[in-house]
């Protein structure tokens, strides 16, 4: 085959194949994880999000008109090779430029975005494509002056046989290098990342080129296994929209906390039932809290055993499905309410207004009155107290709390007759303070009386 012919033909193929595989890439979804169609997605969405268009709808657009100029830089590198292996080179040379002219004008584009993106490296290879294209046509097009009787001739010379022994072995050298790094780094591109902690309770994961989504769902859920502990917050992803280096470098930032509570028992060396008594030396009441103010787990105190346990429902930790508790929640030790009395069989139920305490914690506190309440028409009644450590201490009865503390009254009672769900719970109101205090004795009685 003439010189002609022979670099005209390798321009084309290179050309014709480099944008059917990039065509190829836009189409099949995840293809291959060195392909890149993904990543020029990612890149909308940060473009159009730093631009505050959040909406995936315009990254789609966009993709969708670059992936269309690519097939039409395709097509035309194919109707110019098709032409060149039917021997009509004029029009396969018409073509060609109009192929040339559509890359040109792409990469142009992608030089616009590389600087918008401050990516210096890749605004280097697009404008070493756009020199490329520019030195394809003129070669394409100008090797048609050379004679059409000169072939190309490979003289026997000591020059070239050492040019081409050292091209060789460099080949040969670089090859066994490349398949050694990708032997030791290639599953790097879908392995989960490993982190570390940065400061306490944050974790940094570095991902690497060209992990995907399935890249950082392993991570997380590895991280999850790895660290049962810990509950994830949030995570933060960066660099920001317009502040990546490179296309596919993700940062992410795993914000945790350590798990306090769970399902297993709090063993106590005491019966927090039999072995506390109701009052404290002060004359206050003594309230064993179950669960703190502003938390949401359904703790009790096991009569039988006197031990704080989680309450479950079908196997499963229940949790209250409405706003923390308005207060901190417990019991009295040593009391018992049975139904003739308006109770349930079990220790007295006690809400303490003040700071929250930690779960079975004793909280001295002063009781003030008693909410009444129906729960499925029974009575299930609780004693109000504020605890010694709050400025509540001052009040001593429900008038004064309302007169004091505008509100909170209302909010405890608003509350109860809702976290269950609507009309599960009834209140007729608040009992004053001699009711409540009426309730204590008889429960205590009736504790000693059982017990005695």
């Amino acid at each position: 085959m003439k010189e002609k012919k022979i670099i005209r033909f390798a321009i084309l193929i290179f050309w014709t194949f480099f944008w059917g595989l990039s065509v190829m890439d836009k189409i099949i979804p995840d293809v291959h994880q060195l392909w890149v169609g993904k990543d020029f997605f990612a890149l909308f969405i940060k473009f159009f999000g730093s631009l505050g268009l959040k909406d995936p709808i315009f990254a789609t657009i966009a993709l969708a008109t670059v992936s269309s100029l690519e097939a039409l830089n395709f097509v035309f590198y194919l109707l110019s090779f098709a032409n060149f292996l039917k021997g009509n080179d004029s029009i396969s040379e018409k073509w060609f430029f109009r192929a040339i002219f559509s890359s040109i004008t792409l990469f142009s584009l992608f030089s616009i975005a590389d600087q918008v993106f401050g990516d210096r490296f890749q605004l280097l290879e697009h404008g070493l494509f756009w020199l490329i294209l520019i030195a394809s046509w003129v070669l394409f097009k100008h090797i048609s002056s050379i004679s059409e009787e000169k072939t190309i001739s490979f003289q026997q010379k000591k020059g070239l046989k050492v040019a081409l022994f050292t091209g060789t072995l460099i080949t040969i050298i670089t090859s066994f290098s490349i398949v050694e790094f990708s032997k030791n780094t290639f599953s790097n591109v879908s392995s989960e990342v490993e982190g570390y902690e940065v400061i306490e309770d944050v974790y940094k994961f570095d991902f690497p080129f060209l992990a995907d989504k399935l890249v950082w769902e392993k991570t997380i859920n590895s991280f999850k296994e790895n660290h049962p502990e810990l509950k994830i917050n949030y995570i933060y992803t960066g660099p920001s929209e317009l502040n990546s280096k490179k296309k596919t470098h993700l940062l992410l930032y795993v914000f945790t906390e350590k798990i306090i509570s769970n399902t297993e028992p709090e063993i106590s060396k005491e019966n927090l039932v039999s072995d506390i008594s109701p009052f404290n030396d002060e004359g206050d009441v003594n309230a064993l809290i179950e669960i703190p103010a502003g938390t949401i787990d359904k703790w009790e105190v096991n009569k039988s055993n006197g031990q704080l346990e989680w309450e479950t429902v079908n196997g499963n930790p229940r949790k209250i499905n409405y706003l923390g508790y308005p207060g901190n929640y417990g019991m009295v030790p040593k009391t018992l309410l049975p139904k003739k009395y308006g109770g349930d069989g079990d220790p007295l139920d006690i809400i303490v207004l003040g700071p929250p305490a930690e779960r079975g914690e004793i909280v001295k506190c002063k009781i003030i009155g008693v909410l009444n309440l129906l729960d499925r028409n029974e009575k299930d009644d609780k004693l109000i107290a504020v605890a010694n450590n709050s400025p509540f201490y001052l009040v001593n009865n429900i008038q004064e709390l309302d007169d004091n503390f505008e509100g909170i009254s209302e909010i405890v009672k608003t509350w109860f007759t809702n976290y269950k769900g609507k009309g599960k719970m009834k209140s007729s109101g608040f009992g004053d303070k001699n009711d409540a205090l009426k309730i204590l004795n008889t429960a205590i009685s009736e504790y000693n009386l059982v017990n005695n």
